[in-house]
């Protein structure tokens, strides 16, 4: 390696990160009293856009980009079902399914329009719950989908 590659470590009292938190502070103060639409509505349905509808993969021609995105289609197909499952689960006006839907409103809800500065850049990882947890209702979809068809038979 060249001499010089690695620096020393910044000192604690040298770092900038109190400084840079109260900018942002500041920031997100400013976007929120001046520009409060942006900040609680469209932020938020570009968030839950952003985590049931991953379809910035088609862009690129490669064949790994492609089917990636097939399979991010299959996921928020999926996710579709799931919610469809819900509904179908709280017409039959179960306690546990009101339990189950309200926990994964809850957690979409928290994760697309949370306040918190980790929680405003969201990542599909942690969605990765729900959707395990939306599989579910939409089996219980597939279920009486499946038995409608049959009895038609």
């Amino acid at each position: 390696m060249p001499k010089g590659y690695w620096k020393k470590p910044v000192k604690k009292c040298e770092s900038c990160s109190g400084q840079i938190a109260s900018i942002y502070n500041h920031l997100r103060n400013n976007q929120i009293l001046y520009n409060s639409y942006n900040y609680w509505i469209v932020v938020p349905i570009n968030n839950f856009k952003k985590a049931v509808f991953k379809s910035s993969l088609n862009k690129n021609d490669t064949t790994v980009k492609k089917l990636a995105s097939l399979l991010f289609y299959f996921r928020s197909f999926l996710i579709i079902c799931g919610l469809f499952g819900i509904i179908l689960m709280l017409n039959k006006r179960n306690y546990y399914s009101l339990i189950f839907a309200s926990f994964l409103i809850l957690l979409y809800f928290s994760l697309c329009i949370g306040t918190s500065p980790q929680m405003r850049n969201i990542e599909i990882r942690y969605f990765l719950h729900a959707d395990i947890l939306l599989l579910f209702p939409a089996a219980y979809l597939f279920s009486i989908t499946y038995k409608k068809f049959q009895q038609k038979r």
